[in-house]
């Protein structure tokens, strides 16, 4: 592959661009191993050598990813793009995380899903749309979410009661603090038509 442009990342780091609009990132002292500049043609031997490296570097910085907490394969993915590596060498490494186990969406979903209903309070449609923004497929989504009940019911009286509401308070309020926990409520991801009915009920 023919090397068209090398561009700095930073004081270490290095964007190699090819003719072939493919582009990885490597260090200060790899460009000087592999001898890497503009116009040079590097060999499939230093290439293989590189691919390799890149994809124990991928590991690498996935695994320090998960140390922390699990992640579905599309924050996975989208943190390496950023990062610069190529999509073809992501793909390769996250086909085989996903292989052994250490990627799995079902499992990110069942995790977030409990982690969002018991601890964060969320509704099913705020749950939902966690999971869209994380990536997961919605035949993922549509699997999981029916292993689950949702009381969102339970979870608008919960909230309005942690607000200091009671059943004779919200009877007493004016239209505008009612329209402000409305919309407080809406933003969590309550439907309305539940909403409404909860005023109703405790007025």
């Amino acid at each position: 592959m023919t090397v068209k442009e090398v561009v700095p990342i930073n004081s270490r780091k290095f964007k190699v661009i090819f003719e072939e609009n493919y582009s990885i990132p490597l260090y200060k002292t790899e460009i000087r191993r592999y001898n890497i500049e503009a116009g040079r043609e590097l060999e499939d031997s230093d290439m293989n050598e590189i691919h390799k490296t890149l994809i124990s570097r991928i590991k690498n910085r996935i695994l320090y990813l998960l140390e922390d907490s699990d992640k579905s394969i599309h924050t996975i993915k989208s943190k390496m793009r950023f990062a610069g590596y190529p999509d073809d060498i992501v793909d390769e490494v996250t086909e085989l995380f996903t292989e052994y186990g250490y990627l799995d969406d079902k499992r990110y979903a069942r995790n977030y899903i409990s982690s969002m209903s018991v601890y964060m309070k969320k509704s099913k449609k705020a749950i939902i749309t966690g999971l869209y923004s994380k990536g997961i497929s919605r035949e993922i989504i549509d699997e999981v979410i029916e292993e689950y009940e949702f009381g969102d019911r339970e979870l608008i009286l919960d909230t309005l009661r942690k607000k200091g509401y009671t059943q004779e308070s919200l009877a007493e309020i004016d239209f505008s603090v009612k329209k402000s926990l409305i919309s407080m409520l809406l933003r969590r991801g309550f439907e309305y038509e539940e909403i409404c009915s909860i005023f109703k009920y405790m007025s």
